[in-house]
């Protein structure tokens, strides 16, 4: 009776692979609370691989934080063996690798790569685009800005960046299928450097993120992630680099690649 009723709660469990940067790691905490209220009774877990300047391709990270390539850190291994009903990934935070030098063509590569391991799995998979802006609206002022902040060892130009950013976008868009949502219309969103979400939109954003995979999962819900819980996210993300990514003082957990 017990292995049966074990075996049901596994099938009707969700495994979430959650791949992303600096945007999925400074909501994190509220996403997936939120996620988890919202799919109560059934049980949710997740494996994640995230971090600031973090490269679906290539290492990348911030100040003295390397991040190995999400593509090799180990999280689609975990995801295949992992026990669950249910799989659906996200992949957002797309762009990074850009900046470090990949090439389009390397980038969409690993990107469809990654994309049919995940389908292997029967994984549904939700993806946000970069951010229309840096398509059309980017100044080469604001650019130099941007690398000389976030990526200050890149050597690419604005022209390249722009386009690898309509490349990578065109091959997403064309990617959307049955089992891959994409995201867009998220650009209202975005705060005032064009990459990282407002603080002060983020709560709604999520929410509006979360929608789509609770849509792919035949999920209605009125809840929202609230703003007090990106205000603890944000907290919970200064603590995991400081204690963990940083100073190696505390483990952050099995979920994290």
């Amino acid at each position: 009776m017990e292995k049966g009723f074990l075996g049901e709660q596994r099938a009707n469990s969700v495994l979430f692979v959650l791949l992303g940067a600096s945007n999925l790691s400074r909501a994190y905490y509220g996403f997936i609370k939120h996620l988890e209220r919202c799919l109560y009774p059934r049980s949710a877990l997740f494996l994640n691989a995230l971090g600031p300047g973090r490269g679906y391709c290539v290492e990348g990270g911030l100040l003295n934080i390397v991040y190995p390539a999400i593509k090799t850190c180990g999280i689609l291994d975990a995801a295949r063996t992992a026990s669950a009903g249910r799989v659906v990934a996200l992949a957002t935070d797309i762009g990074n690798d850009i900046m470090f030098n990949v090439p389009a063509e390397k980038i969409i590569a690993d990107l469809a790569e990654l994309f049919e391991k995940l389908h292997a799995m029967d994984a549904d998979i939700l993806v946000t685009p970069i951010p229309r802006y840096l398509e059309n609206g980017l100044d080469d002022f604001h650019f130099q800005c941007l690398r000389a902040l976030f990526y200050p060892g890149s050597r690419i130009n604005r022209e390249e960046a722009v386009s690898a950013v309509c490349e990578i976008n065109r091959f997403l868009k064309s990617s959307a299928s049955n089992y891959i949502t994409l995201i867009s219309g998220l650009e209202s969103y975005y705060g005032i450097d064009k990459i990282h979400f407002s603080p002060f939109k983020m709560h709604v954003v999520w929410t509006r993120i979360a929608g789509e995979i609770l849509r792919v999962l035949h999920v209605e819900s009125a809840e929202t992630i609230g703003f007090s819980e990106i205000l603890r996210s944000l907290g919970a993300q200064v603590l995991r680099l400081a204690l963990s990514d940083m100073a190696s003082i505390r483990g952050k957990g099995p979920g994290y690649f």
